[in-house]
């Protein structure tokens, strides 16, 4: 919301309410009647503020709710236990990484391979021969 509405048309036209709001202001009970002019709570019996004094409800709404977010109950649910844990990170996937092996896999491969068959000729050698 544009926090530089001023609320001087607001006291202007409605001082009674802004005389409300300026003695309220910093409070819960001032949330409350900032959301209450907003809500229609008369079933409809309400004729509603003009654009102008409603934008500046909402903006009035809006910095004490960043000024005092504390008394903003809507900003805060209640999460079930279990649902709190954090999630393990999920490693990020490589994208220039290509299927399969590579060229060095094969020789590092090859290379075990070598070493085995040299480590099993050995042992024949030194053992077998008696």
């Amino acid at each position: 919301m544009n926090n530089k509405v001023d609320p001087a048309e607001l006291f202007k036209k409605y001082p009674h309410i802004a005389k409300r709001i300026t003695s309220l202001w910093g409070s819960s009970e001032c949330r409350e009647l900032l959301m209450s002019l907003i809500n229609d709570s008369r079933d409809g019996g309400r004729e509603g503020f003009s654009p102008e004094i409603a934008r500046i409800i909402f903006a009035l709404l809006d910095k004490h709710d960043a000024i005092y977010p504390q008394f903003d109950k809507s900003a805060h649910i209640e999460i079930p236990f279990g649902f709190t844990q954090k999630k393990k990170p999920q490693a990020l996937p490589v994208k220039d990484k290509k299927e399969g092996w590579g060229i060095v896999n094969y020789v590092i491969f090859i290379f075990f391979i070598l070493i085995c068959v040299f480590v099993y000729k050995a042992y024949l050698f030194f053992y077998t021969v008696q």
